[in-house]
């Protein structure tokens, strides 16, 4: 969808908010839209650092997830 629509709207800029979660499917949908990077910002929800992170989202584990997925966005030199 963000694909098409960043094709047919060639001034459209836009902005995905994620949780981090799935630093894999991030990596994907990069991978997929990397011709447009320029055109897309990615903000990361972050509640805390380690474990306060984790406890408010209830997720152990989640912290790390976050990390991971700044670590991909790092490398694809994404808008943060």
């Amino acid at each position: 969808m963000v694909r098409v629509l960043l094709k047919l709207h060639t001034k459209l800029h836009v902005y995905i908010s994620t949780n981090g979660m799935l630093p894999g499917a991030i990596d994907d949908f990069l991978m997929e839209t990397r011709r447009y990077h320029n055109r897309i910002t990615i903000g990361v929800s972050v509640d805390g650092i380690g474990l306060l992170h984790d406890s408010i989202r209830g997720v152990t584990g989640a912290f790390q997830r976050v990390v991971e997925t700044m670590e991909v966005l790092r490398n694809m030199r994404m808008l943060i």
